[in-house]
Order: C-alpha cells, then sequence, then structure tokens
C-alpha cells in the first residue's frame, strides 16, 4: 500500500458505512497507511463533524447507501454541502449510471464495492495530492 502525502494537520479521514466489518477493514487500511480515521455507521453522524476542526480532514468515504438516516442522493448532496472543498469518495455496490452520475455530479469520487485497498489508497493520494501541493507552497 502506497503512502499517502498529507499535511502534518490534514491527517483524518471521515470514514461512514453502515457495514461494520467494511468499515473496520476500511479504517484498518487507511491507519496502515498512516492516516487518522473517524468512524461513523450513518452519514448523518459524519455531518455532525465538529466545523472548527474541518481543516483536519483530509479526505471523506462514505457509503452511498445506509440503513439509517440520510442516504443515497441526499447523503450525496448533504457531503458535498457541508465538506465543500474536501476530496470525497463515494463508495457503492450500486454502480447504475444513476448513483455514478450522482456522485459526479456533486463533486465526489465513486468506487465500486467490494473496495481494493490498493486501489483506495491509490485514489486517495491521487485526490488529496493537490491539498499536499499547495501546503507546500503556502509553507
Amino acid at each position: 500500500m502506497s503512502a499517502t502525502r498529507t499535511t502534518p494537520d490534514r491527517d483524518l479521514i471521515l470514514l461512514a458505512d453502515d457495514d461494520g466489518p467494511c468499515r473496520e477493514a476500511l479504517r484498518r487500511s487507511f491507519e496502515a497507511m498512516g492516516l487518522r480515521v473517524q468512524t461513523y455507521p450513518t452519514c448523518d453522524g459524519a455531518l455532525r463533524f465538529p466545523r472548527a476542526r474541518r481543516g483536519e480532514v483530509l479526505a471523506v468515504v462514505m457509503d452511498y447507501a445506509f440503513a439509517a438516516g440520510r442516504s443515497g442522493n441526499a447523503a450525496v448532496e448533504a457531503v458535498g454541502r457541508r465538506f465543500a472543498g474536501i476530496p470525497a469518495v463515494l463508495l457503492s455496490s450500486d454502480v447504475s449510471r444513476a448513483s455514478v452520475a450522482s456522485a459526479r455530479a456533486h463533486g465526489l469520487h465513486f468506487v465500486p464495492k467490494p473496495v481494493a485497498a490498493d486501489a483506495l489508497a491509490a485514489m486517495i493520494g491521487r485526490i488529496t495530492a493537490p491539498l499536499a501541493t499547495s501546503a507546500g507552497r503556502a509553507a
């Protein structure tokens, strides 16, 4: 698994998935990449992440369908509004054109489930590279 470029203050992944074993496997994968992870069983839980700590967030990774709370397009729209400017990845076993189009229309990257840890690590590295580059220029 490749290392992800982070800034000293921006190394937190917000992970929302209602599938406990999947959430745990993803958490372990991100931690193996040297990232901190805050997990939530619902999208609504992630949406309650404190705004004051927004600068710590490297990326948001969430499932598309939740058994409870906001789900599907409503979840995608809420995350897009709440975490605007922060790279976000939508995970889903629903690979219909509608779900992929919804994710992309709201600025989220789409990864089909089941998720290969190395593919997800590569995507996180790719989509967060601009954050590390701009932080390097600011230093």
